[in-house]
């Protein structure tokens, strides 16, 4: 109490405010008020201040939950519970729509199709790969170009074109020539003929002699001789 005549009640006489915690009275002496030294908090300072001192690092801010716990809120660049990791992804060091990911204290890029590289710097022109029915994409000229190379029975830049000649369809050693749209001829050996040089030509021997000429005929052949020859030769002089 305290007073002239002890009439007013004092509200600091309990010492109310914790852990050196200074109290003040308040309104007119019906209520107090506590000024609480540096690490605390609360009506009474009955809280440890866990943001005071800061435990944030690197700049962070310290948020109090008023319980004695804290969380900080890191500046970008920083992550951690007390902002002591530096993070790698801040930077956004990939490229070309590639995601950071942290790994193993720094950083590796996940590259969408179409680049590779450390940072997604490489347009890789083999992705997707442009080449078809299972062709091989190689790049070339830099990586600024690419070359498909095909499977057998297929061709073209991309190997988009069904090879005719693969396997060869010419028989007889003729050699296939493809027309490059799906189609072939064959340019037959001597002695044989047809679309495939399937057939034996009877006339490729020259069976005819003195000047006669010789015509398939029926699966054979007959020898049209000059006049003064005869015989299926035309060996005969007449």
């Amino acid at each position: 109490f305290s007073g002239q005549r002890c009439e007013d009640r004092d509200p600091c006489a309990s010492q109310p405010c914790m852990n050196g915690g200074t109290c003040r009275p308040t309104n007119g002496n019906s209520g107090y008020q506590c000024i609480c030294p540096p690490g605390y908090n609360g009506q009474r300072c009955e809280n440890r201040d866990a943001c005071s001192p800061n435990p944030c690092l690197n700049g962070g801010m310290c948020i109090s939950n008023g319980f004695g716990g804290f969380s900080c809120q890191c500046p970008p660049g920083f992550s951690g519970q007390r902002c002591e990791d530096r993070d790698p992804c801040a930077s956004q060091p990939c490229i070309n729509g590639g995601t950071c990911i942290r790994e193993n204290g720094g950083f590796r890029c996940a590259c969408p199709p179409g680049y590779s590289g450390i940072r997604c710097e490489i347009r890789d022109v083999c992705q997707p790969n442009p080449c078809m029915n299972g062709g091989t994409c190689r790049a070339t000229n830099g990586n600024t170009g690419f070359q498909c190379m095909c499977p057998p029975g297929y061709n073209g830049q991309r190997c988009e074109n069904r090879d005719a000649c693969t396997p060869n369809p010419c028989l007889n050693g003729g050699i296939c020539i493809s027309n490059g749209f799906g189609g072939f001829s064959c340019q037959c050996p001597p002695g044989f003929s047809g679309q495939r040089c399937e057939d034996r030509d009877p006339c490729a021997s020259q069976p005819c002699i003195n000047g006669g000429t010789c015509i398939r005929e029926n699966g054979g052949f007959r020898c049209a001789c000059p006049p003064g020859y005869s015989g299926i030769r035309c060996e005969i002089r007449d």
